[in-house]
């Protein structure tokens, strides 16, 4: 952090506004784009970013020298980005919305249909790394749309097996999504199941 940075910090602790202006435009577009990369939504972005420096504002009194204004506006990004998104996941229309969106910025409906089959294939190689019950469970819940008790039924075991199955499986597959996609693409498809 350099000296003017370090002077107007101290400044912004103790209320002065025209410090805030300087932190604000120095830091707005970069936590703009870092909020952009997880939410792929430009007016989304826009809000939390408005969002995260009136955070910012409101916690300057607790501002500590070993702290660094990047690092903490970058959390608070995070945060708010990730609580963005598990809104959306548990919101039908939002996530429907949400959906649209990512794939309208995508602006081109040919990198679209390639994002789209890259990202089941890494769903698809997902499941291939269930263990083979598990795999078949998941597959007759998620892609044949067959309820637990006819799973159950049709595989000879109890629903509690079935629900047993379905639950390591869904934490296998959200795992590998997690590591080997990108985390907006990770969210649409963990949702799915």
């Amino acid at each position: 952090m350099d000296l003017k940075e370090q002077f107007h910090l101290q400044q912004f602790a103790k209320g002065d506004k025209k410090s805030f202006v300087y932190l604000h435009e120095r830091y707005q577009s970069k936590v703009y784009y870092y909020c952009l990369k997880f939410v792929g939504n430009r007016e989304v972005a826009e809000e939390i970013t408005s969002d995260v420096f009136v955070k910012l504002w409101q916690k300057r009194e607790e501002l500590r020298d070993d702290i660094t204004v990047s690092g903490l506006l970058f959390k608070i990004t995070r945060d708010y980005a990730l609580s963005y998104l598990r809104q959306v996941a548990r919101n039908a229309d939002l996530k429907k919305a949400f959906i649209e969106s990512y794939f309208n910025a995508l602006n081109n409906p040919v990198e679209e249909q390639i994002y789209l089959k890259e990202g089941m294939a890494i769903a698809k190689r997902a499941i291939d790394t269930l263990p083979p019950k598990c795999r078949q469970v998941f597959r007759l819940r998620y892609l044949d749309g067959l309820s637990l008790s006819q799973i159950a039924e049709e595989l000879h075991i109890s629903t509690n097996t079935v629900q047993n199955h379905l639950q390591k499986g869904t934490r296998i597959v959200r795992g590998y999504l997690q590591e080997h996609s990108d985390l907006v693409f990770s969210i649409l498809l963990i949702q799915m199941w």
